[in-house]
């Protein structure tokens, strides 16, 4: 017998609960006092022996019990599934398994090597071990990545390296893309890409028989969030938002969109399926990061060679070394190797592209089907900017539904997980979980359980400020480890305050020129690649210019 309780009420004092099964089989459930029923835990250690959970995960032995019964058959069908339909299953395994498990379980991931995964949905124990954390926090490498970094001989970054060598690359790029004074430098070089890139969209509206709609607008979003951050690597313009782009530039996005139709693959198969038989979507997959690293490789080494013929290489005046561009910094502020410069490039580039224009795409997409928080941002900007006046740093700080959209957005599209290995004994929902464990924080499923957010499917921006209609839920009110779009730590998104300003910028011109509709009426679902929740079709939204528009 299957017997579920599910218990809200306060209790005043302890309750012993008796059950006898059909098998004459008796257990006793005791609820102690003074705490609610949600979060209730008995004084006796379990251990993670004890956690419930699947027999494996997507990964594991259903999956290669079906490979060797069938052979090449699981190759033939991975040719048939599309990269939306893998991340459908993906994300809803994650929704199921919570759901059927609760808010702590165990999976093994069949890798190189069956790896236990814990898997949390819960703020507290997400808090508890990410609170726990030391200097140099481990995240848990890509079976698929190492395996590709061996065979190359390619050294790993900030986003997967690990220890003293994660840990040089990090510090010496924290100042630059963490710090706010450092940033906020940016914003005027931003903002005249935003400016073309609106120019642009403007060129575009309308055309190929779409009415007020923009052709391939991921594509148009990937165009300028890869050349903000070009600009910020390099100093300089790559031309993504001309007519004509460079070959060069053109394969680089090309790779990335093969990349990420790889990845939506791989994550879900053993990492031995793609050694034994050298799948094609391995093949597409380091063939897209081999691309990667010549595209970074050939610009930092351009860029260095004109440092050396101009003599900008050495030390600046004291006092001065905050002010000089990215890559000059990284070469004299540290003592990273050509291959380490190498390395932090392609994972910035990784990390900070296409998270960038996804969100915003998200945030367009909710925007045009919200025509009243539309309304509402449209109204602040209004209050705070002139017809034609640009966002600066100063006047963001008066946008704060602005910010509550964007943070919406990250809460309803959320990065799919994290992954840490904890470094000391943790006690997660009355579990004892040992050091190094691999643990899986479900952001997804978190942010959007109804137990830490009401009415979690709507796109609700209010419930981010500070004074919310709804006193129980206003940004003061909700629980910071409920949605991690950044994570959290010494670990967390290294592009998080370039890509806040980024978004800020865009979107505030968007909505100022614009009034977004959605052109077709559809529920758009989401699918994944990876970390990232995209879209499982192209988004379409109207961009009906404003009266007042400067355009």
């Amino acid at each position: 017998m299957m017997l579920s309780i599910r218990c809200r009420c306060r209790v005043s004092q302890d309750i012993s609960l008796h059950f006898r099964t059909k098998g004459c089989s008796k257990f006793s459930v005791k609820l102690f006092a003074g705490v609610t029923g949600e979060n209730v835990q008995t004084t006796d250690e379990r251990s993670i022996e004890d956690l419930p959970g699947p027999h494996s995960d997507l990964q594991g032995i259903a999956l290669a019990k079906k490979i060797f019964l069938n052979g090449l058959k699981i190759l033939s069908f991975q040719q048939k599934i599309n990269e939306a339909d893998a991340g459908k299953i993906v994300l809803k395994a994650q929704l199921r398994n919570v759901e059927q498990f609760g808010p702590i379980f165990r999976t093994k991931f069949m890798g190189l090597r069956a790896v236990d995964f814990v898997k949390i949905s819960n703020p507290v124990d997400v808090s508890t071990v990410l609170r726990s954390e030391g200097r140099i926090p481990i995240r848990p490498d890509s079976p698929v990545m190492e395996y590709y970094r061996k065979k190359t001989n390619k050294p790993a970054g900030i986003i997967f390296d690990n220890g003293l060598s994660w840990y040089k690359h990090r510090k010496c790029i924290n100042e630059r893309m963490l710090q706010p004074r450092s940033v906020a430098d940016y914003e005027p070089a931003f903002n005249k890409i935003v400016t073309e890139f609106v120019a642009r969209l403007e060129r575009l509206r309308g055309s190929h028989g779409l009415e007020n709609e923009i052709p391939s607008l991921e594509e148009e979003l990937f165009k300028w969030s890869f050349e903000s951050v070009s600009l910020m690597l390099f100093d300089e313009r790559f031309g993504a938002l001309e007519d004509q782009i460079h070959p060069e530039v053109k394969e680089f996005i090309s790779a990335v969109n093969n990349f990420l139709q790889s990845t939506a693959h791989i994550d879900v198969q053993p990492l031995w399926l793609h050694k034994i038989f050298q799948t094609k979507m391995y093949k597409q997959f380091a063939e897209s990061y081999d691309t990667f690293y010549e595209f970074t490789d050939k610009a930092i080494k351009r860029k260095l060679m004109k440092f050396a013929n101009q003599g900008e290489l050495s030390q600046p005046p004291q006092g001065q070394i905050q002010n000089i561009e990215f890559l000059k910094y990284l070469v004299l502020a540290s003592d990273l190797t050509h291959e380490d410069l190498l390395a932090t490039y392609v994972d910035v580039y990784f990390a900070g592209v296409d998270t960038t224009a996804t969100s915003v795409l998200w945030c367009l997409y909710e925007l045009a089907k919200n025509p009243d928080k539309q309304l509402n941002l449209y109204q602040e900007i209004s209050s705070v900017l002139k017809p034609g006046e640009l966002v600066t740093n100063a006047t963001l700080s008066k946008l704060p539904y602005l910010k509550a959209c964007i943070k919406e957005v990250l809460r309803l599209y959320s990065i799919f997980f994290l992954a840490r290995v904890t470094e000391q004994d943790l006690l997660l929902s009355g579990y004892k979980i040992p050091s190094g464990t691999h643990v899986m924080i479900l952001n997804h499923a978190m942010s959007l359980s109804e137990q830490y957010f009401e009415d979690p499917l709507s796109f609700t921006p209010e419930r981010w400020l500070r004074e919310s209609k709804n006193p129980s839920e206003s940004g003061r009110n909700i629980n910071a480890f409920a949605s991690l779009p950044f994570g959290f730590g010494t670990r967390m998104c290294i592009g998080r305050r370039v890509t806040e300003l980024e978004q800020c910028l865009l979107l505030t011109r968007l909505i100022q020129n614009y009034q977004l509709l959605d052109a077709t009426g559809e529920t758009v679902e989401k699918t994944t690649h990876g970390l990232v929740i995209i879209p499982d079709r192209p988004i379409r939204v109207q961009f009906l210019k404003r009266k007042e528009s400067s355009l």
